[in-house]
């Protein structure tokens, strides 16, 4: 959804008609006024799919087919086109038509010759922004398949680029001779930036495995692309303790210089005792050192009195790859917590 002024807003929503046809579409619901909305399909199954000589399949908004729409009402998202079965990605900006932008099987942007095999959870930044993950066949640059995913970002009139790719070297904050590993899905900020996980390949060959290559966040808030923190750094704050995991960021802002990244890490080594303190959530702003907001064993004052944290969660984090995009960070950098203490009590905590 967006609010696109007082009295006016944008949604998006995938529907299941029923009676003589059991079609699936997606909707755009236009508010423009208090009293007055429009209603209109954006896809809808069986019809053609612009850009291709082919018709779309199976419409929904759920997983890596989830449909994304900016604070000014442009959308795009993921679907399936038949009879070839292949994906790709839609753009519609919020009075415009549906336009393709890019379809498997076509040359990647930024790559020599390499083409998509796979495409996946687009999201939104602003002003028509969005970003995706591509998969790669082995062929062209890709042909020893090394090189075989990175996240791509653009518009629809201004085209799309990598903003990182598997085998880049040497961005600020790796290790010497280290490169990119798969990178995954990520969120867009307001500002168009974005963090994603993925591997940091400590040995340059491509080809080690867990512990030898570890996990990391790479981020452009603040600044370049670089490399935030990865497992195995000192945890900050945590008075020697080294990340033992990393979960997918969630990012926030929306200008130059207010720009957050924040995370949820586990722990081990000096002070680390498993199951009571072993848990943290940390953020870092406009590219700065991630600076720990709260840590399981942490004691907290309620309304119920002083309480033990046992637990750390961001809304979404265990659906694996937080397919939903929620609202869990604000634009001056206030997260969204869920706190489970000791007592076996919850509650939903704003970290300032």
């Amino acid at each position: 959804t967006a609010t696109t002024g007082p009295g006016t807003g944008e949604a998006i929503l995938a529907i299941k008609m029923k009676g003589a046809t059991t079609d699936s579409a997606l909707l755009r619901h236009s508010i423009t006024g208090p009293a007055t909305s429009t209603v209109s399909i954006v896809a809808r199954e069986k019809a053609p799919a612009p850009g291709t000589a082919e018709v779309f399949g199976p419409l929904h908004s759920t997983l890596g087919a989830a449909t994304r729409m900016d604070t000014q009402g442009n959308i795009v998202f993921e679907g399936q086109i038949r009879p070839s079965g292949k994906y790709g990605i839609w753009y519609q900006a919020v009075a415009g038509s549906l336009t393709k932008v890019v379809t498997t099987s076509e040359t990647a942007p930024g790559t020599s010759s390499a083409t998509y095999s796979a495409l996946e959870m687009p999201s939104m930044g602003s002003a028509g922004t969005f970003a995706f993950r591509g998969v790669l066949n082995a062929n062209g640059d890709n042909t020893a398949n090394d090189k075989n995913d990175g996240i791509w970002r653009g518009t629809l009139a201004g085209g799309i680029s990598p903003v990182i790719r598997r085998g880049d070297p040497a961005l600020p904050g790796m290790p010497v001779g280290s490169k990119v590993g798969n990178i995954w899905n990520g969120w867009l900020n307001q500002n168009n930036r974005g963090a994603w996980r993925g591997w940091v390949d400590t040995a340059g060959d491509g080809i080690s495995a867990f512990p030898a290559d570890t996990y990391g966040i790479y981020t452009d808030t603040g600044s370049d692309l670089r490399l935030l923190i990865a497992v195995n750094d000192i945890a900050p704050g945590t008075g020697g303790a080294t990340l033992a995991s990393v979960d997918y960021p969630v990012v926030s802002g929306a200008t130059v210089g207010n720009e957050h990244v924040a995370f949820i890490g586990t722990l081990s080594g000096a002070g680390v005792t498993a199951g009571t303190n072993d848990k943290g959530i940390w953020r870092s702003d406009n590219g700065g050192t991630p600076v720990l907001l709260l840590r399981t064993g942490d004691s907290m004052s309620t309304s119920q009195g002083s309480k033990t944290v046992d637990d750390i969660d961001l809304p979404g984090s265990n659906m694996d790859i937080r397919p939903w995009e929620l609202p869990v960070m604000d634009n001056n950098g206030r997260v969204l917590m869920i706190i489970t203490y000791t007592d076996g009590t919850t509650a939903q905590v704003i970290a300032p």
